[in-house]
């Protein structure tokens, strides 16, 4: 018998990979991270067996076994999200608990509004990579706040080059002593000074600014040149 998946709802990890271009490790430390939470469909789980806590809308006892079967499982779907992984080695982990929710945190000591449950099994990151699912609603909110943060912030290569470049450029347009090239300044000073009035309201190139950035390529170039 062939499973239906709803449509729309989700993705594979291959369907993932292929969308992101990225490799299985990739995924797998975002999974291990918590910054991806998997799942699988309730109807994917046949064959597995939980003990559910007690949850009075399913009718379920305390610690009551359940095996998921073929055509069947209980009202907490479409997904049950595997939480909180056990992190077996840097790029590995598995699952024991599972949840109606990717977001409510474990309460310890009482909890009435989710679904809760632990696997007999746990389920390995190698399993979740093969059959496990990852909800449209995830991607699409993991997809903007990356989509963010590259748009607002340098990384750290990314910094290191522009202050490079920039350290490159005071090189050449400053000349030194006994240099064969000949330019219009002979000092930061200068080339500063000729900044502030040629570019004056420009953002970023206020004398100030340009001084900070200015000692801050030199220093990063230098770091750079004691270490070849």
């Amino acid at each position: 018998m062939s499973i239906k998946f709803p449509p729309m709802e989700y993705l594979t990890f291959p369907e993932l990979i292929q969308r992101w271009q990225c490799r299985d490790i990739d995924i797998c430390h975002l999974i291990i991270q918590e910054k991806l939470i998997p799942s699988f469909w309730v109807r994917g789980l046949c064959g597995k067996t939980v003990n559910f806590e007690n949850d009075e809308i399913l009718g379920l006892q305390p610690i009551e076994e359940y095996n998921f079967g073929p055509d069947y499982g209980p009202n907490i779907g479409p997904f049950l999200f595997l939480r909180y992984p056990y992190q077996n080695s840097l790029s590995d982990c598995s699952f024991s608990l599972g949840c109606d929710s990717p977001l409510i945190e474990k309460n310890v000591t009482i909890n009435t509004e989710n679904c809760w449950c632990t696997f007999n099994e746990p389920i390995s990151l190698q399993e979740v990579l093969n059959n496990g699912t990852i909800t449209l609603m995830q991607i699409i909110n993991y997809e903007a706040c990356s989509l963010n943060a590259t748009s607002s912030e340098l990384s750290k290569k990314e910094r290191a080059g522009l202050l490079n470049i920039i350290g490159c450029m005071i090189e050449l347009f400053i000349e030194k002593p006994n240099s064969i090239r000949r330019s219009a300044f002979t000092s930061d000073a200068q080339v500063i000074a000729t900044i502030e009035d040629l570019y004056k309201g420009l953002p970023g190139t206020g004398k100030s600014n340009v001084q900070t950035k200015f000692a801050e390529a030199k220093r990063n170039m230098a770091e750079y040149l004691l270490t070849k």
